[in-house]
């Protein structure tokens, strides 16, 4: 009986097929019994097949399981200065340190997640990862994503725009290399104090001066627009206003009514702002120009001639009574007077004379609508005393 037992075990082994665990297992962990405690890993198994007459078995053995690293870049779309540096980050996986390189060839290394790597780029680029390993694995490129661009930008002038108009204060400046913010990049604007989309303010000069032969005393000159052809009772002629700069360079002028009181007002509608020098003439007085320079722009610029010779550049006035002072007349020479009272000025008076003229010429010195004698009398007196055009 103990026979027959033993040969039915023996068959009922030789029946089974003998296997190893063919599983992979993903995790770590401990194991506790009755004898202890036991640490153990879980990994990639390498398997063996082994079969014979009595059946098959697999044997497994346990390889090193590894991470493949990973990296994402970033930083989104940031603008720096010509010779600025900045920092990209880089989120990590895997098991640190990490080592890599990027899209330029700069170099990074460290333990942090996420990675901070500082590039100074000498132009605009758009940065990736082109490498990335650790200690123990490579990563392959479908783990490396993200991108991060760096707008390098250079250093400029911006302009106050206080009034947010798009149009910026020539008065009020900063320098950077990125737009700060309430400037703009234009120095347009002709009064920042006040929202324009069209911009269309204007540099006023409001000017009173008298002129020489039209002077008919007591602060007023005759209507010389009325008498010549039948104008307006206030008018007496057109005048140039110029304004040159420090150097006396020509910056802008205009032209205006001229008034009996000798008041005269100069809209610029090209809006210049600055310091200037201004200067008058008329279509046949010297060219005068202002003592000093004169704030013109926003605010309009008030400047009488008439209160003194001082007003004057070189004091080039002539003393009218009573505190009054006014342009020389007699510089005839066309288009513009050559800024000299001189025999050619008379040869043109001598002509318009010699043909009767009556009506709006130039030649008529004293406004009354007849080129006569009186007018020869005003070139006369100048020209002998040797009148001519003073600058600044």
């Amino acid at each position: 009986m103990k026979k027959i037992i033993i040969t039915l075990v023996l068959s009922l082994s030789c029946m089974l097929n003998l296997q190893a665990q063919s599983n992979t297992g993903t995790l770590g962990g401990e194991a506790t019994g009755s004898g202890g405690t036991a640490s153990f890993t879980a990994g990639e198994v390498f398997y063996t097949y082994k079969s014979g007459a009595s059946g098959s078995v697999t044997e497994g053995v346990q390889q090193s399981y590894r991470v493949l690293p990973t990296g994402v870049i970033s930083g989104g779309s940031v603008a720096v200065c010509a010779g600025s540096s900045v920092q990209l980050s880089i989120a990590l996986t895997g098991e640190g340190p990490w080592f890599g390189t990027l899209s330029d060839g700069t170099g990074f290394s460290g333990s942090d997640n996420p990675l901070l790597v500082t590039v100074t780029p000498s132009e605009t680029t758009t940065y990736t990862i082109a490498t990335l390993s650790s200690e123990t694995a490579t990563a392959i490129a479908s783990g490396l994503s993200g991108s991060a661009v760096v707008e390098v930008k250079q250093l400029a002038i911006w302009y106050a725009d206080t009034d947010m108009d798009t149009f910026g204060d020539m008065a009020v400046t900063q320098s950077s290399c990125i737009q700060p913010a309430g400037y703009v990049s234009n120095s347009l604007d002709c009064n920042d104090n006040s929202y324009s989309l069209t911009n269309s303010c204007n540099s006023i000069v409001n000017l009173k001066l008298f002129i020489e032969g039209y002077y008919i005393g007591a602060g007023t000159m005759t209507a010389v627009v009325l008498n010549q052809a039948g104008g307006n009772a206030t008018d007496v002629e057109m005048v140039t206003v110029e304004l040159f700069d420090a150097a006396l360079a020509p910056i802008t002028s205009t032209t205006a009514m001229l008034h009996t009181d000798g008041t005269c007002q100069a809209v610029f509608t090209n809006s210049p702002m600055g310091a200037y020098y201004v200067a008058v003439r008329g279509s046949n007085s010297i060219r005068t120009w202002t003592a000093f320079k004169q704030t013109v722009g926003n605010t309009p610029l008030t400047y009488d001639f008439s209160t003194g010779a001082a007003q004057a550049a070189g004091g080039n006035m002539k003393d009218l009574g009573s505190g009054v002072y006014g342009f020389y007349s007699g510089d005839l020479d066309l288009p513009v007077g050559d800024g000299f009272i001189d025999l050619p000025d008379y040869s043109i008076w001598e002509a318009d004379y010699t043909l009767g003229n009556i009506g709006a010429y130039p030649t008529d010195l004293d406004g009354d609508a007849f080129v006569d004698l009186p007018d020869y009398s005003i070139w006369e007196a100048n020209y002998n005393a040797g009148i001519t055009e003073i600058q600044p």
